[in-house]
């Protein structure tokens, strides 16, 4: 049995990564019965791929990209899968505490269930049969083990033939799709005279797709950058991490307080999308047990297009102290963008190309990036740990009004409970156009100020900001 990380997304990723670094092959017999892996590796093994991975930035990352595009969408389709068997996985462990008269009234049903099932996958039932339909041989404990260990092999078996077949029905389609990236994609690179900066800030939001069209799209936006150069300043200054010999401060973390937490089910504040399955409405439960309908529903489950309840409570959760340590550039950050309908047009897009920048920058370095859009709702992603929601973020289009109390605690629960966040920098993309919240949040920004967090922002507009003293450094577009 493989350890659970080499099937991570972080061991592709991984593996990926040093063959683009060294050139190095993994060691295929190590692997061989893990079909995503082997398929990875025939492409690695491709010398026309190779030749151009392994000579060109541009080309690396494109591999890079495409190839984890494919080890996403095949890792949460394997989970999809995994998840459809909770039930029965239940069952085979209620199995192991039966009495002897569950056994006795029950054994041939099951046996039955099970070589209807798995039959094709070494499920002897005729032995087993037998087995049972001597005197009280339900009573054996050791048959009966051995009767549920088999079932358990099977279920297995079947979980890797599923994935298996799943990968041999798109392994076509991504060969040709990564031969079309990176074909079309270094050609027109070099035929334009395209930056690698410039290139992997739009490719980033491509889905591992090449598409002249919405390139071009999203290099306009890349193109803010050249006429408002305080983006590069501001992604210049955000984030710090510990460091012995900084010259900056960074706040640490003990303590309780009472915060809101959107994971906890509690109450129900609105539907959203995604792919929860313990969240799904009515209507999405029932294409769950549709099988005519599994492959509409895997799609949404895969795309996070699911219907889903949104639930948020109040919990107890560690809180800040003042303790602060010296500290140097390149630390973590949070990014609060405002999509109230105010931002459209020119706003909106200075907001995304803030936002392409940080998150190329927090890309390269290895560097945490959360991201809070916010309007009347808050809505937080991790970039660089889910970049299918990031790129749902770069598609949406301002709406409705501003309402600063759910992003703020946002906020605040992240930099309360999450350790990879104590410390980091805030920087809120706006115009500002935001009524001032209610007095408890504004004394919980300057208790976390004290302790060494930062807020930064960008006032995008020329509206009276009354946010001003609560900020560390103010920057504006007009």
């Amino acid at each position: 049995m493989k350890n659970k990380e080499e099937f991570s997304t972080e061991f592709y990723h991984n593996l990926l990564k040093a063959f683009i670094d060294t050139g190095d092959l993994p060691d295929a017999s190590l692997y061989d019965d893990d079909a995503l892996t082997m398929y990875l590796y025939g492409v690695m093994n491709d010398a026309s791929v190779a030749s151009q991975v392994l000579s060109d930035e541009i080309a690396a990352r494109i591999f890079m990209d495409t190839m984890m595009q494919f080890v996403s969408q095949s890792l949460q389709k394997a989970a999809f899968q995994y998840q459809r068997c909770n039930s029965e996985r239940m069952r085979l462990q209620d199995a192991y505490q039966w009495s002897y008269t569950k056994r006795r009234d029950n054994w041939q049903a099951l046996v039955q269930e099970i070589g209807d099932r798995y039959r094709e996958f070494g499920f002897e039932q005729d032995f087993y049969q037998n087995s049972f339909s001597g005197a009280e041989n339900w009573r054996d404990d050791a048959l009966w083990e051995t009767l549920l260990h088999d079932w358990s092999e099977c279920m297995a078996q079947r979980l890797s033939h599923q994935k298996c077949e799943q990968l041999r029905s798109h392994t076509d389609s991504y060969d040709r799709q990564l031969r079309t990236n990176l074909e079309a994609a270094t050609r027109y690179v070099k035929e334009h005279a395209v930056s690698p900066d410039r290139f992997c800030q739009s490719w980033a939001l491509m889905g591992g797709r090449w598409n002249t069209y919405e390139f071009e799209r999203l290099q306009r936006v890349v193109q803010l950058q050249q006429r408002y150069p305080v983006l590069q300043q501001i992604t210049d200054r955000m984030g710090r991490v510990a460091h012995a010999s900084g010259k900056q401060r960074i706040g640490y973390s003990s303590g309780f307080a009472e915060q809101m937490q959107h994971a906890s089910k509690s109450d129900i504040i609105g539907v959203g999308m995604g792919n929860d399955l313990n969240t799904l409405l009515p209507t999405e439960i029932a294409q769950y047990f549709d099988a005519e309908m599994e492959n509409v529903f895997l799609h949404k489950y895969v795309t996070r297009s699911l219907q889903t309840f949104d639930y948020q409570s109040r919990m107890i959760n560690p809180a800040r102290s003042l303790c602060t340590r010296p500290a140097q550039l390149r630390g973590p950050i949070v990014v609060c963008v405002d999509t109230s309908g105010s931002m459209q047009g020119e706003p909106f897009n200075i907001a995304l190309s803030m936002m392409m920048r940080l998150s190329e920058m927090c890309y390269s370095a290895k560097r945490r990036c959360y991201l809070i859009a916010f309007s009347v709702q808050a809505n937080p992603k991790d970039v660089l740990q889910d970049r299918t929601r990031l790129l749902d973020f770069f598609t949406h289009r301002p709406s409705g009004d501003t309402d600063a109390h759910r992003m703020l605690d946002a906020v605040f629960s992240l930099l309360y409970t999450n350790p990879l966040y104590a410390g980091a920098d805030v920087l809120w993309v706006t115009d500002f156009r935001i009524p001032l919240p209610r007095k408890e949040s504004l004394h919980q920004m300057q208790e976390v100020r004290k302790s060494g967090t930062r807020f930064y922002g960008l006032q995008i507009g020329i509206a009276e900001n009354r946010w001003l003293p609560y900020f560390d450094a103010m920057y504006q577009i007009s």
